[in-house]
């Protein structure tokens, strides 16, 4: 009796629909990022959150079904290669293995791209709020050594955030 390599391919499948979903995701927040949607930004964030517990559980049944299948066919080993898992599979299957590879590399190419992008405009955005602070803080005073004797100059008063006369 062989086990057929059909949980993985059921395994690998879910793990691309788990990755298109983050992909929607990740093109959303690009989209809530340019709009400065705080809140939109935070319910994706739970949405990915979910979506990456979902992932994790995927990947290690995906192992799982990975160990399962070898451990029929007599092998043991760590780490094993797709090139070497479709050593053990038929011809049929091999054809769908790699096809849901590819579709899986696919997804995640889009992923890393659409996430350095959204990465970017976040710094754009700390680069722009780190700007407007410093337009709105007084100039520092000289942080050089002065005589303690030494006193202000009646122009030279201690600036504040707000500069007002009473």
């Amino acid at each position: 009796m062989t086990l057929s390599a059909e949980p993985l391919i059921e395994t690998m499948e879910a793990l691309v629909s788990v990755h298109r979903t983050l992909n929607a995701h990740a093109k959303e927040k690009t989209r809530v990022l340019k709009e400065g949607d705080i809140k939109g930004l935070e319910a994706l964030m739970k949405k990915e959150e979910a979506a990456a517990a979902k992932l994790k559980k995927l990947e290690e049944a995906r192992i799982q079904r990975v160990d399962e299948f070898l451990a029929e066919k007599g092998v043991i080993g760590e780490d094993v290669t797709m090139s070497q898992l479709l050593k053990f599979t038929a011809p049929e299957e091999e054809r769908e293995l790699l096809e849901v590879q590819n579709q899986l590399m696919d997804e995640i190419v889009q992923l890393k791209q659409q996430n350095a992008l959204n990465q970017e405009l976040i710094e754009q955005s700390l680069q722009f709020v780190d700007m407007s602070l410093d337009l709105f803080q007084p100039a520092k005073e000289p942080a050089n050594y002065q005589h303690p004797d030494q006193t202000k100059s009646p122009g030279q008063r201690g600036r504040s955030l707000f500069d007002s006369q009473a």
